[in-house]
């Protein structure tokens, strides 16, 4: 796959692994179909991978950050054992009603990943299952790919103003930016 991108910005709960609601236990991580051979379909075409999540659990005290740290090392084990590996990862522990630049729908974790890693946040694409995730990929210039269908919460309605394309999955994401 050659894209004219340099980084995949990633959801992690409902695009990823299956979004069970504030899940704090790393026993209760289940990839999603097709997550693994999306992944590595990006990997290959030299694309920065980085997920991005928002984790309100935290800010609304349901779990801890070592809580959220445990499920993401499990997520992140899981998916190295297939050749998987991440350039960024980054989240916010706001709760919705708390005033933040961090917090998806604002784009700061996406600005700050791509200030790490030296690339242009406008040359990316950002993946997610939630209008959130859409509205933080357009303030950056970002390819916008809404996964619908895959975790266990029905992704809200999202305006096709904020949506580039609509997927299944990661597989069906990766078979889209190629065309």
């Amino acid at each position: 796959m050659e894209l004219a991108y340099d980084v995949v910005f990633l959801d992690r709960d409902g695009t990823l692994i299956e979004d069970s609601g504030y899940l704090s236990d790393p026993e209760g991580v289940v990839l999603l179909p097709n997550a693994v051979a999306g992944l590595k379909r990006f990997q290959a075409a030299g694309l920065k991978l980085v997920i991005v999540t928002n984790q309100s659990g935290i800010g609304r005290g349901y779990y801890d950050v070592g809580d959220y740290e445990a499920v993401t090392a499990r997520m992140v084990e899981m998916l190295a054992s297939h050749g998987v590996v991440f350039d960024a990862i980054r989240f916010s522990a706001d709760a919705p009603e708390t005033p933040s630049d961090w917090r998806k729908p604002a784009p700061g974790m996406l600005l700050d990943a791509a200030k790490a890693l030296g690339v242009d946040p406008s040359r990316s694409i950002m993946i997610g299952d939630k209008q959130a995730d859409m509205q933080a990929g357009r303030a950056v210039g970002a390819v916008t790919v809404l996964v619908q269908g895959s975790g266990s919460h029905v992704s809200k309605e999202v305006p096709a103003s904020e949506v580039d394309f609509r997927v299944g999955d990661l597989v069906q994401a990766a078979d889209v930016l190629e065309s």
